[in-house]
């Protein structure tokens, strides 16, 4: 589906199985178009550029609600959703299972981000950010993200001067083949981790944070349970300032 100039589209309990095309396998938005899918389904659609599933190229909301993202692929970024933050976009209650990537983004790649009450897992990308690579703004809210891989990054890669938060989430059992089990930055990024906990996740260097650039991460209440035996809870070979309060760093089992 091609969405084009300023037209406002709403999808409501529609399934996409095995589209294919350059730029989103299922939907293409361009121009000042805005985009509201409601409980769909998005199963096994390709794309050789980016956006598996869903490729946002206008600059008008895109919000995305109770839908699932399954076994989508894009040979560039983005497994299933690719959102390059044009304007706000929110995903919320939906899940995203083992969807892939070429590039960044097993499930999700994008800025102006705000993932709120959903699941990722077991999602790959072979570049950054197994489940999730984010630019300017990425918030992540309520959201449970496991047994996803990636090169670095298991679970998410932040990148860009900017800021991220972490809110009431749990991130558990992801990999990353070179460093950051669960996160890793670049560029001079800010994080705020508040409430919380990152678990069982693996990497030869950094098994929960990592950073390939000047990066200020605060955890408050929340815990970071490292594997006993891997590369340490926190890679911190580039300028990284943590505040930890009422936080807890340590070995999980």
């Amino acid at each position: 589906m091609y969405i084009m100039s300023a037209a406002n589209v709403s999808i409501y309990d529609i399934t996409f199985t095995r589209g294919s095309s350059t730029t989103g396998g299922a939907i293409n938005t361009t121009g000042t178009s805005q985009l509201i899918v409601i409980n769909s389904t998005f199963r096994q659609n390709q794309a050789n550029s980016s956006g598996g599933a869903i490729s946002v190229q206008s600059i008008g909301l895109v919000h995305v609600v109770n839908s699932t993202f399954f076994q989508n692929r894009s040979y560039g970024s983005a497994g299933a959703l690719a959102i390059p933050g044009y304007s706000p976009s929110i995903v919320e209650n939906s899940t995203f299972l083992e969807n892939t990537a070429g590039g960044n983004g097993g499930a999700i790649s994008g800025s102006n981000l705000t993932l709120i009450g959903s699941t990722l897992t077991g999602n790959i990308a072979d570049g950054s950010g197994g489940a999730v690579s984010g630019g300017i703004g990425v918030e992540i809210i309520g959201t449970t993200i496991s047994h996803n891989q990636a090169f670095t990054g298991g679970a998410i890669h932040i990148l860009g001067n900017d800021y991220g938060t972490i809110t009431n989430s749990t991130v558990f059992q992801n990999q990353a083949e070179y460093t950051g089990g669960a996160i890793y930055t670049q560029g001079n990024v800010s994080i705020n981790i508040l409430n919380g906990t990152f678990a069982q996740n693996n990497s030869p260097r950094g098994s929960e944070l990592s950073t390939g650039g000047n990066a200020t991460i605060v955890l408050s209440n929340s815990v970071l349970a490292c594997v006993p035996g891997d590369g340490g809870c926190i890679d911190q070979d580039v300028n990284v300032t943590i505040a930890t309060p009422n936080s807890i760093i340590g070995t999980g089992t």
